[in-house]
């Protein structure tokens, strides 16, 4: 039986979420039917398992362990831009993901000590790691979309759309490769002009007011927020290609 004490090698840990990962073909998160299912959860059983014999004998993919020291700069990487940030500005206040998230994963990776309880929460940076390099693709400027506070139409393409808590969170990037990102009700109906039944690839004319452009402290990226009303006045959906694939 796992005790809550008993730790880990946070490399292992980090490489075997990415080989779960390629071998489900997705980052699986847990629900509330089928927990035991999760990429977090195959993990944590494949460590209890190894630590019996001392995780001798594990090799993985020249691949993997890529992918892993691009994960440890990746963490680096946004543990320095908080600190940078928090030397510039004093009143600076941590956001919940660096406090809850880039620094005890980052403590986890320089100690390569991952305690069972926090395999969850090591394995999560796999997650949004492959979430940042997904949005470079589509990122190719860096400048804000709109004029911020201006309410105007623009046509965009959804990226990605992700469930928090009650509502889903939309990424979309315009023609010429700048990001943006706006929250609504999941269920609210496409028809009726607003986010709702929208698919991963569909384009569209929205109309918004830009409330913000910063760097995103989940995705390390640089995007515009939507605020207020969000209205889809049109959707042309997918390209030929992107239906069929």
């Amino acid at each position: 039986m796992t005790t809550t004490n008993q730790k880990y090698p946070t490399d292992v840990v980090i490489k075997q979420t990415l080989f779960q990962v390629q071998n489900d073909g997705e980052y699986r998160k847990a629900d509330a039917l089928q927990s035991g299912n999760s990429t977090p959860m195959r993990v944590r059983e494949f460590c209890e398992v190894e630590s019996q014999e001392d995780f001798s004998g594990i090799a993985y993919s020249d691949s993997i362990i890529s992918q892993y020291s691009n994960i440890v700069d990746y963490v680096d990487g946004l543990y320095k831009d908080s600190q940078m940030t928090s030397t510039l500005n004093p009143d600076y206040v941590e956001s919940s993901f660096e406090k809850d998230y880039v620094h005890p994963i980052r403590e986890c990776i320089v100690s390569n000590d991952t305690e069972s309880l926090m395999v969850g929460k090591v394995a999560s940076i796999v997650n949004f790691y492959n979430q940042y390099e997904y949005f470079k693709k589509f990122a190719y400027s860096e400048e804000p979309i709109g004029t911020i506070g201006e309410r105007e139409d623009f046509f965009v393409k959804l990226i990605d759309r992700r469930s928090v808590n009650d509502k889903d969170v939309f990424k979309v990037v315009t023609r010429d490769g700048r990001l943006g990102t706006f929250w609504a009700m999941p269920h609210i109906n496409a028809d009726s002009g607003k986010p709702g039944n929208l698919d991963i690839g569909d384009c569209m004319v929205i109309r918004v007011t830009p409330k913000k452009y910063e760097h995103s402290k989940y995705d390390k990226m640089q995007m515009t927020t939507f605020g207020g009303k969000i209205q889809v006045k049109e959707n042309v959906g997918q390209t030929r290609e992107e239906r069929h694939s």
